[in-house]
């Protein structure tokens, strides 16, 4: 029913509240909460009687059952926030959720510019470059915040320099924007770097 629309009588407001004083069952519709079917049923049924032992807060597996999901997890990828991964990790990360054989795969929509900037080789390059310039921003010389690795020789036109380290330069996102605004976004070299830099 549509809010605002409709006002409930005073009498219908008391029904309703005595109906779910009886039933004091916490709907199905309640976030972070899965119900088997059992329970499904008895709550369309009205029954009272639903354990909720499972939904308390604060309670902890078993030492059985933490074993079980021990079991249930070795040898699978677990994604670990923070953890570093190796690079022979990532190559084969990069290989398993690459093309048709990834989850994400909606019959190669992506466009050829998006799937490099999302390649194992471009995030390679980028840290690379970010490295090097010791995560500072080259223009500002400000460290850390939201970096850039700009192509010094345009990414469209110079395909063989896509990869190269020396080909890149750590700019803040506020810097690479007014770069690309003073000098478009195709065929920049590094005159205009240079001459970016000075001002």
């Amino acid at each position: 029913m549509p809010r605002g629309i409709y006002k409930r009588t005073e009498e219908q407001k008391k029904k309703i509240s005595e109906t779910l004083k009886k039933k004091r069952i916490v709907p199905p519709s309640r976030k972070g909460v899965s119900w088997s079917k059992n329970q499904r049923i008895n709550y369309k049924k009205g029954i009272k009687k639903v354990d909720m032992s499972w939904w308390k807060i604060g309670k902890k597996h078993s030492q059985k059952h933490k074993e079980k999901i021990s079991k249930a997890l070795k040898g699978k990828i677990t994604w670990n926030k923070g953890i570093p991964q190796s690079l022979e990790q990532r190559k084969k990360m990069s290989v398993k959720f690459k093309g048709s054989g990834g989850p994400g795969w909606k019959g190669g929509i992506t466009s050829i510019n998006g799937s490099i900037r999302k390649s194992l080789e471009y995030t390679l390059w980028r840290e690379a470059v970010f490295k090097r310039d010791n995560y500072t921003c080259q223009r500002t010389g400000v460290k850390g915040g939201k970096l850039v690795a700009h192509h010094i020789n345009s990414f469209n036109k110079n395909k063989e320099l896509r990869f190269v380290v020396s080909n890149g330069i750590t700019l803040s996102k506020l810097a690479h924007k007014e770069f690309h605004h003073l000098y478009g976004n195709r065929n920049n070299n590094r005159e205009q770097l240079n001459e970016f830099l000075l001002t």
